[in-house]
């Protein structure tokens, strides 16, 4: 548990820390979504993996030298089903982690359809414009396309479990005639069959076991990457961030000389097209302002530039005579209130809703009453 608190914290820090633009990036969704599946057993397992191999090999060593003595070959014979059980499950582990990948953009499609099937916000235009047997049909569709290929997943998982099985079968045999044989040459009895035999089991036992948790800490450490590529990213191209010494307090520096905007260009990562291609503007104190133009004309795009959740691709902010890559966030987020066309209604209580305007006034209740 407590794993799983700071390891999802880490999370929750590093969204907070990277640019806004990335939430518009399928990519970025795809790896957070990935990152919610069992964190904690994911860095815990490898750890636990390493002690049963530790285990198995203090085990193994008497055992393996009881074989020795009695023949070199019951010890190649030991280690040949460790070799497959390695491979195999190391296989069976990238492939279980591939198919997740793949599905990363299907789980989100079909969780958000179930979101849109069940909740109040949606059912009202869902009945409203007859949608729901279209809905429930792209449902079935990407749950029965995920199901199958897990299926699929899963006959190959047993397909591979039967082969090791018929393989280490057939070594067992093998080692049991040719340790009948070795007792009959050496005139041994009974009670040294039944030794040798139990020992070269146990020792198969052992070894496999060991191949298992190797192929396990192998599986683990790729799903680890994904969370190490996330969290250990630098955003080179940040600018809304700056040292504490550097941090400058501005009170009524907006009033006295509002928002300048000079040159703004702006695209969206991965992209080469303008959404702002040179926009200047000044919005003086005391000015009230309307930007008006088409759906897709940039006019959202342009306030997110000057709240800071978008930093634009050149050209310059000013506020209250600050250029805003000047500014921590928490400064900036002071100096604006918003009200977007996709505003939230938190589903918290109504005192919540109104103090997240002005956080530091969550629980001055005349303030909020007012």
């Amino acid at each position: 548990m407590n794993l799983d608190f700071n390891l999802n914290l880490t999370i929750f820090n590093k969204v907070d820390s990277s640019p806004y633009t990335f939430f518009e990036l399928p990519d970025f969704q795809n790896d957070l979504k990935r990152l919610k599946y069992s964190l904690g057993d994911r860095f815990t397992s490898p750890i636990k993996s390493v002690f049963q191999v530790i285990k198995s090999i203090v085990s193994l060593v008497s055992l393996l030298i009881l074989l020795a003595n009695m023949h070199y070959w019951f010890v190649i014979l030991c280690f040949l089903t460790a070799i497959p059980t390695f491979l195999v499950h190391a296989k069976l582990g990238k492939a279980s982690y591939s198919l997740m990948y793949e599905q990363t953009p299907l789980t989100r499609d079909l969780e958000y359809t179930s979101r849109l099937l069940t909740e109040k916000g949606s059912v009202k235009e869902i009945r409203t414009f007859n949608l729901y047997k279209h809905l429930i049909n792209r449902w079935k569709m990407i749950f029965l396309k995920q199901r199958n290929e897990t299926l699929n997943l899963t006959k190959k998982e047993s397909y591979y479990t039967t082969l090791l099985e018929t393989f280490s079968g057939i070594i067992t045999l093998i080692s049991t005639i040719f340790l009948v044989i070795l007792i009959k040459r050496n005139n041994l009895g009974i009670g040294e069959f039944v030794a040798v035999l139990q020992a070269f089991q146990t020792s198969v036992s052992s070894i496999n076991n060991c191949s298992n948790h190797l192929a396990r800490i192998y599986e683990d450490s790729i799903y680890l990457e994904d969370y190490f590529k996330f969290t250990e990213f630098k955003n080179q191209n940040a600018k809304i961030e700056m040292n504490k010494k550097d941090k400058i307090i501005y009170k009524n520096s907006i009033v006295e000389q509002g928002i300048v905007l000079e040159n703004i260009h702006f695209s969206y990562p991965g992209t080469n097209k303008d959404i702002l291609s040179d926009i200047s503007l000044k919005i003086k104190a005391g000015e009230k302002v309307a930007i008006v133009g088409e759906n897709g004309s940039g006019k959202s795009t342009l306030i997110k530039c000057i709240l800071g959740l978008y930093s634009p691709s050149s050209g310059n902010i000013f506020v209250g005579g600050t250029n805003i890559h000047n500014l921590s966030k928490e400064d900036l987020a002071k100096k604006f209130t918003v009200i977007f066309q996709d505003f939230i209604k938190y589903s918290y209580t109504l005192k919540e809703n109104i103090g997240f305007g002005n956080i530091s006034f969550i629980n001055n209740e005349e303030s909020i009453r007012t």
